[in-house]
C-alpha cells in the first residue's frame, strides 16, 4: 500500500492515529499511576477494567494490560467479587494494595501472603494436633480412656 503525506487515512489504524495526533500517547508508568490511582479511590469497593476504562475515558487495550502490570507487582488483587460491565458481562473488581501507612485505605492481602499466612495457621494447628493425640495417649495409658 503506497500513502503519500497526508492521506486520509481509515480503518484499522485510525483509532491509532488518532491518538498520536492528539497527543493522547502517554507512557505506561504515567498511565499505571492513573489506572492504580482510580482503582486506589474507590477504596474497597474496588473497580472492574470497564469501570476504570469509563472513569479514564481508556481502551481497553491500554488499560488491561497496564492493570496486569500492576497485579504482577502485587500493587492491585482480585477482590474475589465480581460485579456487571456495560454489556452487562461479569468482571472481576480489582482492588488497590496500600502499603503500611498509605492513606486510610486497609491493606490488602496478596494471594501469596494469604497463602503463607494459611501455612503458618496449617503447622499450628498440626503442632496443637500433636500435643492433643499425646495427651490422649496419656489419659488412654492411665484408664481413662477405652
Amino acid at each position: 500500500m503506497n500513502l503519500a503525506i497526508g492521506d486520509d487515512l481509515r480503518g484499522e489504524n485510525s483509532e491509532l492515529l488518532e491518538d498520536v495526533s492528539d497527543g493522547a500517547a502517554e507512557d505506561a508508568s504515567t498511565l499505571k499511576g492513573r489506572i492504580f490511582d482510580c482503582i486506589r479511590k474507590r477504596g474497597q469497593q474496588g473497580a472492574t477494567d470497564d469501570e476504570v476504562q469509563v472513569a479514564l475515558n481508556m481502551r481497553a487495550q491500554t488499560e488491561s494490560p497496564r492493570r496486569r502490570e500492576l497485579c504482577m507487582r502485587g500493587r492491585v488483587v482480585n477482590s474475589g467479587r465480581r460485579r456487571k460491565t456495560r454489556a452487562g458481562r461479569s468482571a472481576t473488581v480489582w482492588v488497590a494494595v496500600d502499603g503500611p501507612g498509605k492513606g486510610n485505605m486497609p491493606v490488602v492481602k496478596t494471594a501469596a501472603q494469604r497463602l503463607q499466612e494459611a501455612e503458618l495457621r496449617i503447622a499450628e494447628l498440626e503442632e496443637e494436633n500433636k500435643k492433643l493425640r499425646r495427651l490422649d495417649d496419656l489419659l488412654r495409658l492411665r484408664g481413662f480412656r477405652g
